[in-house]
């Protein structure tokens, strides 16, 4: 049973009502008494609602809407999605030691200046840290509750494996990452492309949707969500990582030079290391990996990635995944013309 699928712009009006509300009400059902803990709360619902994409439950609606799903049960599919995504966030700009998320400071960044301004004692850093890692975990169970409020029928099963199977993805995958970063050695591309395979093209696009589908108790079976899934997943990344070196800051939200400055092993990097002469390393070397580079160092190295011809290699690959996903999308229960309209979009992003 098709029904017509709301565009991202008009889902998100209406996803962001009810997101807004949910939070809302479990913040005033949690009274407490201090001011501390009760703006860790405000600061995580903030970081929530502020701007965000809503792209993983946009694909759980529209897989669901495709197969017949009501639109209530998708939006509150879609929270529990944006919950959990936002306990991966806060925990992921903990371990890249972002400042700066969606064009305002990181939890853990807020908590730390909040402690130095009211001259507490300790590390400031460890407390943002500590208030940051609490917030995650109240997101993760938030996420977990407003999964129960999906009336799944005879779903419940299904999805309940594919949240769990989804949860474990994210965690291992953000170990697989941080492994590649701390390894001196620089890593395989097949182990790199496993990383975006596991961090992106399941979790940002197949779990989203195999989650819907199953809402719908549409017949489709894992293996071929994920073939069309996961390079579309990977493109998404891709362009993620060329955007926070060469996008615009105030579009993307952070800095252009934080990945440059944190050493990040994206496949632009590896790709700008491999093509690299022994003069061209030195350059490199000096705004690689290196917090404290000037800002010419670190332009002088982002010139590498371009001059290298790293930039336009990831570009062309990232449209090429794009076009394999549209390619394989007539295999999706619904023939994928939602999916066909989503993935075009993605074309040309800047956010």
């Amino acid at each position: 049973m098709n029904q017509r699928i709301l565009s991202q712009d008009a889902f998100r009006k209406r996803f962001n009502r009810d997101f807004e509300e949910f939070t809302r009400y479990h913040r005033q059902k949690m009274p407490l008494r201090d001011r501390a803990v009760s703006q860790l709360i405000a600061q995580a619902c903030s970081m929530l609602l502020t701007s965000g994409k809503r792209i993983r439950p946009y694909l759980a609606y529209a897989s669901s809407s495709s197969s017949g799903a009501p639109l209530d049960e998708a939006i509150k599919l879609g929270i529990a999605l944006e919950l959990f995504h936002g306990y991966a966030i806060v925990h992921d700009d903990i371990i890249d030691q972002s400042d700066m998320r969606r064009g305002v400071a990181t939890i853990h960044a807020y908590f730390a200046t909040h402690h130095e301004q009211k001259h507490w004692l300790g590390s400031a850093q460890r407390f943002g840290e500590a208030f940051a890692i609490l917030a995650g975990d109240l997101l993760m169970a938030w996420s977990d509750l407003a999964l129960r409020y999906v009336s799944t029928g005879k779903a419940q099963k299904n999805i309940e494996r594919t949240w769990d199977d989804m949860k474990e993805e994210v965690i291992l995958g953000q170990a697989l990452d941080v492994s590649i970063g701390a390894n001196a050695k620089r890593p395989s591309r097949a182990n790199l492309m496993h990383m975006l395979a596991v961090k992106s093209g399941r979790y940002t696009i197949g779990r989203p949707m195999l989650l819907g589908y199953a809402l719908a108790n549409a017949a489709v079976r894992e293996e071929t969500v994920m073939r069309i899934a996961e390079p579309l997943g990977i493109a998404f990344q891709i362009q993620d990582d060329a955007l926070s070196s060469f996008g615009d800051a105030h579009t993307i939200g952070k800095p252009v030079d934080a990945d440059m400055r944190e050493g990040k092993m994206t496949l632009l990097a590896f790709e700008t290391m491999r093509r690299l002469s022994p003069a061209q390393e030195r350059i490199w070397e000096k705004g690689f990996g290196k917090p404290e580079a000037s800002t010419r160092a670190i332009n002088d190295a982002k010139n590498l990635m371009v001059t290298s011809g790293a930039r336009t290699y990831v570009e062309t690959l990232a449209e090429q995944l794009i076009e394999l996903s549209m390619e394989r999308a007539a295999d999706l229960p619904d023939g994928g013309s939602w999916f066909l309209d989503f993935a075009s979009r993605m074309r040309h992003r800047t956010a």
